[in-house]
């Protein structure tokens, strides 16, 4: 099971932008910043295990930690940001998705030669291992049209899933009902076990028992 906790908002707004226009951009940048969760969540999900994605797709042009690429397959996904989101065309882009240096827009509604809402996000997934860890993502939502935009930027964290490992599994010898007792084996104090577990099935009686 995943969890997701949103950790920050950041705003920004575009002061060339009529006052009326600011109102109605600061409200639709937020809905496109979620939309680039769902978006990485959705895919997230979709991966083996629900974690693989995470695994195999970092932003490496952010983060040095960083052992993997952005996903090429996924234009949203970037290696850095654009930091001119405000002021940057519609169509900004750097590099080819896949790449560490690259970054790009999804547009949401409408079109880039007119008003357009799109997100993009950059992703620290240097931390999820193959049994859990936690993945920090940035999506940045916009609205606005080419050149001037109202920008807002979710800082999110993910953590992965727990994994529960059996470190040894004892099966008892059967037993008479006599009170006697029968020895288990506690796990050792580096295996991790944090309980113990016995279970206990019944049989049939003997005659005259």
């Amino acid at each position: 099971m995943m969890s997701l906790l949103l950790s920050s908002v950041k705003l920004s707004a575009v002061g060339q932008t009529p006052l009326a226009r600011q109102v109605t951009y600061r409200t639709q940048a937020p809905q496109d910043t979620q939309a680039g969760i769902a978006d990485y969540q959705s895919r997230l999900g979709a991966s083996a295990g629900g974690w693989a994605y995470a695994l195999g797709h970092c932003s490496a042009g952010s983060f040095s930690a960083c052992t993997t690429t952005p996903d090429s397959a996924d234009p949203a996904f970037s290696g850095v940001p654009d930091t001119s989101c405000t002021t940057s065309a519609a169509t900004a882009t750097r590099s080819t998705p896949g790449d560490p240096g690259y970054f790009g827009w999804v547009v949401t509604h409408g079109s880039t030669s007119g008003y357009n809402e799109e997100y993009q996000y950059v992703v620290d997934s240097a931390a999820a291992t193959a049994t859990g860890g936690a993945v920090r993502l940035w999506v940045t939502g916009r609205a606005g049209t080419s050149g001037r935009y109202t920008c807002t930027t979710e800082e999110v964290d993910i953590a992965g899933p727990t994994v529960e490992t059996v470190s040894s599994l004892s099966l008892l010898p059967p037993a008479a009902c006599t009170g006697t007792p029968q020895p288990v084996t506690l796990p050792s104090a580096t295996s991790g076990a944090t309980y113990v577990e016995i279970q206990a099935t019944g049989g049939a009686g003997a005659a005259g028992a």
